[in-house]
């Protein structure tokens, strides 16, 4: 299990660019986020009424995590991840942007099933050549799904387009082991990780809950 959970997080943050532009100081993305989690593809445990809560995503330089493999989540991300607030993650991007660390915050709204596609759209710079998102995964006990740290220049030039697959983590806030585990704050944060929980496993290994994908318009 835990060379799976490796593997995955690897692929997690590979990138697959499918051809490069010229060298300039911005680039506009069109970020198009396809969720599969339905019954057929996840049916273990499959909860009644999934959906996600509204997506949050930030440009932001090298200084800013949104969420890693280890690290232990920011106040804001636990309340995303816990029931879908993003106010106090707002609120710390606030001063992130004060530090110069974030460039853009992005918004996009709640996703009320478990399939479905959502839009966002992203002013990317030098300064500020890495995207972020992160959704919760509902209902859940504190698990989310997104991208943390994409950089979309990593050669020197814009990527013209990048697909990624979008995994489930846990965000290690809240002790639930099921859909609907009663709150269960922890006393002490534990690490974010991949959920290699039984509902997104296979016997092939971890299921991605769907792509995202970016495409750069300008």
């Amino acid at each position: 299990m835990e060379k799976l959970i490796r593997f995955a997080a690897l692929a997690f943050f590979s990138i697959a660019p499918m051809a490069v532009a010229t060298a300039q100081d911005s680039a506009d993305y069109h970020v198009t986020v396809t969720l599969n989690w339905t019954e057929a593809a996840f049916p273990v445990g499959f909860p009644e009424d999934p959906h996600f809560s509204r997506f949050i995503g930030m440009t932001h330089n090298e200084r800013f995590t949104l969420f890693a493999d280890g690290q232990t989540a920011s106040t804001g991300l636990g309340l995303v991840a816990t029931n879908g607030r993003v106010s106090i993650l707002k609120a710390e991007l606030g001063e992130m942007t004060r530090r110069k660390r974030i460039g853009s915050v992005v918004e996009a709204d709640a996703l009320k099933a478990g399939a479905g596609v959502v839009q966002m759209t992203a002013t990317l710079t030098s300064a500020h050549n890495r995207f972020s998102f992160a959704t919760m995964v509902a209902p859940s006990p504190d698990w989310i799904t997104g991208a943390s740290g994409i950089v979309l220049n990593p050669d020197g030039p814009w990527l013209e387009s990048l697909t990624l697959p979008l995994w489930v983590w846990d965000a290690g806030v809240d002790g639930g082991q099921t859909f609907t585990s009663p709150d269960d704050p922890l006393p002490v944060k534990e690490s974010v990780r991949l959920a290699a929980t039984p509902y997104f496993l296979h016997p092939a290994g971890l299921l991605p809950i769907g792509t995202v994908v970016f495409v750069r318009v300008r």
